[in-house]
């Protein structure tokens, strides 16, 4: 596992506010920035099905978050 220098969770309201918004600069502040343009391109190609993982992966990954830093490309992270 990949360790990071920093490790700062990210809020509740940050990332209630950062999925309303721009998904992806919640992805980003985990460093899963890729992660989070993969979850889109898998959302479009499902015709939007796609966005209920997208969903959950997201809190799961927030959650996560708040214990230890995330690997760029952890999908469900628990």
């Amino acid at each position: 596992m990949t360790s990071y220098l920093s490790h700062n969770p990210v809020s509740g309201l940050a990332a209630v506010l950062w999925f309303f918004l721009c998904i992806f600069g919640g992805y980003a502040s985990w460093n899963q920035t890729l992660k989070g343009f993969i979850w889109f391109l898998i959302s479009l190609v499902t015709g939007g099905l796609g966005s209920i993982a997208w969903a959950i992966d997201y809190w799961m990954s927030w959650a996560a978050q708040q214990q230890r830093p995330l690997e760029p490309f952890e999908f469900f992270p628990r």
